[in-house]
């Protein structure tokens, strides 16, 4: 291998490693209710500490739900749907 091809495979190496240094994260989890079923079409409200920024989605039919390529930061998420008590988790890190 000549000097050239090392450096290139150093390169190639070093960049992959700085993709794997990202700034983003995800949430995922699934909304069950006190008798262990899930609980389809519950809104959720997800809201940065720092930035103030909500994000909102809905559970899927088989009660999860996702929030995908947040920034990094400390989050509280709300859930509330007609019919059950309203839930809140703080202190969620990213």
């Amino acid at each position: 291998m000549n000097n050239l091809s090392r450096a290139a495979a150093v390169l190639l190496l070093l960049s992959s490693l700085l993709w794997a240094q990202a700034d983003r994260g995800s949430i995922t989890g699934t909304v069950i209710d006190a008798s262990g079923a899930v609980v389809p079409a519950v809104p959720l409200n997800l809201r940065n500490a720092a930035t103030n920024l909500t994000y909102s989605t809905s559970t899927n039919d088989n009660g999860s739900y996702s929030f995908l390529n947040l920034p990094v930061g400390t989050y509280t998420l709300s859930v509330e749907k007609k019919g059950f008590q309203r839930q809140e988790i703080t202190g969620i890190e990213v």
